[in-house]
């Protein structure tokens, strides 16, 4: 479970420091899995990160029950200079402790599990977007996380590629039991992957609406961006 009470984040400039968001409260429930959308720069990516302990807040708390966290970056965040391989040894050995021997198994074991067994060897920059993402999904998951943030997973992919992604999801949450806060834009993957949706507008969250509802809710601030993500 992870609880979050009446969080909030400043954005500092030259001149000004103001609010990102402040006052955030609400629940995610364990083995849920949790969409949070909005507009660019209304802090998606900031609060996932302050979930995530990359970024502290300014005000509120978190609780996650000394919970293990793993993380899927927008941006994939691979070392260009090791191999997909290795990119799933270094957690394992350096974060698990592990040997090199068992790391080896464990890494090759997740590189199946995402499809990837046969491109084992090769580096970051000869795998296509779609590889790239899953070899990210598989450093993420090495840990055995029990929560799993996703940062925009399906973002510059092709529609094909995006719902293998998501459809690769959807069996890794139900295979490791995890509970899962996701943030996209992507609509059509937000309602294919969300238990419940929120919205981040104006420095405050709107929803928390199963799928449906979140469609279907009469909320000013919801239908003018879903009314927007539709034109």
């Amino acid at each position: 479970m992870i609880q979050v009470q009446g969080l909030g984040k400043k954005f500092n400039n030259d001149k000004t420091s103001e609010w990102l968001f402040r006052d955030l409260t609400f629940e995610i429930k364990e083995n849920e899995t949790v969409v949070f959308m909005g507009a660019s720069g209304t802090g998606k990516t900031t609060l996932l990160k302050i979930i995530g302990g990359l970024l502290n807040p300014d005000q509120g708390k978190i609780e996650l029950h000394n919970e293990h966290l793993g993380m899927v970056f927008q941006k994939n965040a691979l070392f260009d200079f090791l191999t997909a391989e290795e990119n799933l040894l270094l957690p394992l050995t350096e974060c698990m402790q592990q040997t090199q021997i068992d790391a080896k198994k464990e890494a090759q074991a997740f590189l199946e599990v995402v499809g990837l067994k046969d491109s084992a060897k090769l580096f970051p920059n000869e795998l296509s977007g779609g590889m790239q993402k899953r070899l990210g999904v598989a450093r993420a998951l090495v840990i055995r996380p029990k929560i799993l943030l996703y940062d925009d997973p399906t973002a510059g992919l092709d529609p094909i590629t995006s719902k293998k992604i998501a459809d690769l999801m959807i069996k890794l949450k139900k295979q490791y039991q995890s509970t899962v806060l996701i943030v996209t834009n992507d609509l059509k993957r937000a309602t294919q992957l969300g238990d419940r949706i929120y919205l981040l507008a104006n420095g405050k969250l709107f929803g928390g609406l199963e799928p449906n509802g979140f469609l279907l809710s009469n909320e000013p601030h919801i239908i003018q961006f879903v009314f927007g993500l539709r034109k």
